[in-house]
């Protein structure tokens, strides 16, 4: 029996071709992602599970002037002091594990790594990317020294400003610059951040402010412009100045609130109040003093009927009376009585024979009848 023939071997495609192909396509593949990754306006490097560099791409190198060759497999992160001083080695855990880590914001010195480019503040990124062999590390970091240099003459200007600011959401402080401390007389913001603002208000003002806080952040309108008390840390009370705008603040409604210390001015002000009233006091008592004084005073005008022959004087009555008691009646005056010389001389003329006796009457007539001084 002859032996049963066997089929040709199925022709297997050509490997090497496939192989080619796709060393091609995946060449392709990392360019447009090499081009890709320089074209972002990140800085990037990619780490290996230790920390090592194995990219970068064009913006990393221009932010820290270092060359590929000088970073891949040379720069390890997890190796830098200042990273390690930020907590890198918990972060990057994180970051295997398949986290999305934000790190917090650094001045970063390229210097004792060997990079160039200066100082800069960096904000940095750290995302894993997994793949069938492993996980890398992806670095993205933010050039932001513009940023905090614009945030630190910010904060220059407020912190140095004569008037309190503060910022005020859902009836808690949350932001105040260094003179709303001041004024109260706190050093530490922890005693001010997050607190209830109306912890600093005396209980005879809390319903006014709040009332007010409220409406305004409902868009209502309210006064902006008003005096408020406010406890100081030591327990006394002062007073200042209130202006309050409704503002967003992290995308929600809130009060921006400007405070300026008037209490050495209430002060004043109350001390004239209480000078003032006791003027109108002193003003009062004395116009009843004067009051006083003039009903008691008794003057003599207009035209008084006067006897041509008697001199008596008729009163508002109609009887007529003595000039003496009429004078006395009628004003403050004393009445006295004695002679003139010429009526002297009419009644005694024996008193006037000599020359002498002309000159003492004289003298004696001139003389005040209140003196008895040389009587």
């Amino acid at each position: 029996m002859p032996a049963a023939s066997q089929a040709p071997p199925a022709r297997l495609p050509d490997t090497e071709a496939n192989i080619r192909a796709l060393q091609q396509e995946l060449g392709k593949t990392a360019n447009r992602a090499k081009a890709l990754l320089d074209q972002s306006p990140l800085a990037i490097v990619i780490f290996d599970e230790t920390g090592r560099a194995l990219e970068t791409n064009r913006r990393w190198r221009e932010l820290w002037r270092a060359g590929e060759r000088q970073i891949v497999g040379q720069y390890n992160i997890l190796a830098d002091a200042q990273f390690q001083e930020a907590g890198i080695h918990t972060f990057f855990a994180k970051a295997v594990k398949g986290a999305n880590v934000l790190l917090p914001d650094m001045e970063y010195d390229p210097a004792p790594a060997g990079l160039g480019g200066g100082k800069r503040w960096v904000r940095s990124h750290l995302f894993p990317i997994v793949q069938d062999d492993g996980v890398q590390i992806v670095l993205a970091q933010q050039d932001i020294s513009s940023c905090i240099q614009c945030e630190e003459r910010y904060n220059i200007v407020v912190d140095n400003a004569n008037e309190a600011i503060m910022v005020v959401q859902d009836g808690l402080l949350k932001f105040f610059n260094q003179k709303a401390l001041d004024i109260a007389g706190y050093s530490h913001k922890e005693d001010f951040h997050n607190k209830p603002f109306i912890e600093f208000v005396p209980p005879d003002h809390q319903q006014m402010i709040m009332d007010r806080h409220l409406r305004r952040q409902r868009g209502e309108a309210v006064p902006n412009f008003y005096q408020v008390k406010v406890i100081h840390k030591k327990g006394h009370i002062i007073w200042l100045q209130l202006n309050a705008v409704r503002i967003d603040w992290e995308g929600r409604p809130a009060s921006l609130v400007f405070l300026y210390d008037i209490t050495d001015h209430k002060r004043a002000e109350e001390e004239l109040l209480q000078y003032k009233n006791r003027l109108e006091e002193m003003v009062r008592e004395r116009t009843c003093e004067l009051e006083r004084a003039l009903q008691e005073v008794k003057t003599l005008r207009g035209l008084i009927p006067v006897c041509a022959r008697c001199k008596s004087i008729r009163d508002d009555k109609g009887y007529w009376k003595r000039m003496e008691d009429y004078l006395r009646s009628h004003s403050e005056a004393d009445i006295t009585h004695g002679l003139c010389p010429d009526c002297a001389k009419k009644l005694y003329p024996d008193l006037f024979t000599s020359q002498e006796s002309h000159e003492e009457f004289d003298r004696l007539a001139r003389q005040d009848p209140q003196d008895d001084t040389g009587s």
